[in-house]
């Protein structure tokens, strides 16, 4: 049966060598990502998003106004 200092003899590297990898990924994704300006793409959709739902909020703020006009109408009754 290995001992624990044998053990943690080979799981050491491994994990070193696991963390070394995840940095170079990181760092690859992050240089793909500028190059091919997915970030710009990114921040550009969640700003149309965003004026989206301005236009959404309007248009039922206007249909909301334009219900409440007609029913007031409706309440006077006929002139």
């Amino acid at each position: 049966m290995q001992t624990f200092s044998s053990m943690l003899a080979l799981l050491v590297p491994m994990f070193l060598f696991l963390a070394i990898v995840l940095l170079i990924f990181l760092i690859c994704r992050e240089l793909v990502c500028w190059y091919w300006k997915i970030n710009r793409g990114v921040a550009l959709l969640e700003e149309g998003v965003q004026l989206l739902r301005q236009l959404r909020d309007a248009a039922n703020r206007a249909e909301q106004d334009a219900l409440e006009a007609r029913a007031a109408v409706l309440r006077r009754g006929p002139t």
